[in-house]
Parts: C-alpha cells; sequence; structure tokens
C-alpha cells in the first residue's frame, strides 16, 4: 500500500513537472534550429540541390582576425545567411578604453573601389568586447572584416586594429 502510494505521487509530480515545462516552453517545433558552440542560430533550409525532404543545415563562417596594430588584441568572427537574414558577430579580446571606441566594419572591393559600411559599436562585457549584426539582405559579399579604433562617431573606419577575410 506505502510503495503504491508513492508511485502515485511520483506519477502525479511528474504530469505536474512535464505539463509546466510545456506551457513555459510553448510548443514551438525547435528541430529545425541548432545552436552552434558560438551562439549563432543555424537553420535547416531546403535547397534545390536537396533530395525531396532533404535538409541542409546553413552553417556560419568563422574567421580568425588579426592585430594590425600596435593595440593588442585578437577576434573570432562568424557570419551566416539563413533564412532570409544575414548574422555577423564578432568577439574580440582588446584592451580597455579610457577614450574612443571600436567599431565593426564588413568590407569589399567592387571594380577597384573599397566599399564598406559600419555593424555597430562593440559592446563591452566582463570579458570581452562584442557585436552581432543583423540584415535582411545578404552581406556575404563583404569579406573582409575590420576592427576599428574611433575618436570620432561618424561613418567613416578610423585607425585599423584587427583584421581578418572569409
Amino acid at each position: 500500500m506505502r510503495s503504491s502510494s508513492v508511485a502515485l505521487i511520483v506519477a502525479f509530480l511528474a504530469l505536474i513537472v512535464g505539463g509546466g515545462l510545456y506551457f513555459y516552453l510553448g510548443d514551438e517545433d525547435l528541430s529545425d534550429k541548432q545552436i552552434y558552440d558560438d551562439g549563432i542560430t543555424g537553420v535547416k533550409e531546403e535547397t534545390e540541390e536537396a533530395d525531396e525532404g532533404e535538409v541542409i543545415m546553413a552553417s556560419p563562417e568563422k574567421v580568425t582576425l588579426i592585430q594590425v596594430s600596435e593595440v593588442e588584441g585578437s577576434a573570432v568572427a562568424n557570419r551566416v545567411y539563413s533564412g532570409g537574414e544575414f548574422i555577423h558577430t564578432v568577439v574580440a579580446e582588446l584592451p580597455a578604453l579610457d577614450f574612443g571606441f571600436y567599431e565593426g566594419w564588413l568590407m569589399r572591393q567592387n571594380e577597384g573601389q573599397t566599399e564598406f559600411f559600419s555593424t555597430g559599436k562593440m559592446e563591452e562585457s566582463e570579458s570581452a568586447f562584442y557585436l552581432e549584426y543583423r540584415s535582411d539582405d545578404d552581406k556575404s559579399a563583404y569579406n573582409e572584416v575590420v576592427i576599428t579604433l574611433e575618436a570620432d562617431d561618424d561613418s567613416l573606419p578610423e585607425k585599423h586594429v584587427l583584421e581578418g577575410s572569409f
């Protein structure tokens, strides 16, 4: 009698916990997503080359940025275009600043001209600087990643600190 009561209580608690998790997490189907070690979420996509029903995962590209000035540092940049969204991230080990800020840029050469745009100011955490840039436009043609040290908040890259290419 006692073991059946314990079993009943355990089953009841399991039902409550399971229902609570279902309610808390919702019924969103996460089977089409994978979170990579660097925090980027990849999305399974149907492609024309895939056999019917076959799914191909869009994997992020990764590059190590190297120091190009007397400012010591290093970084890892990622990019992926998947599901109609371009995502670019950078995590950098750089010295803290007393003035100015670090800014990310994506660049490319197009018919002898350098084209570039800012991916944003780098945010500082306790252990690193980071940025995340998102766009509905595919920016994969911009193969060069640059981190600059900026004194002015304008639309021009200043002192190059770290660089790398996909």
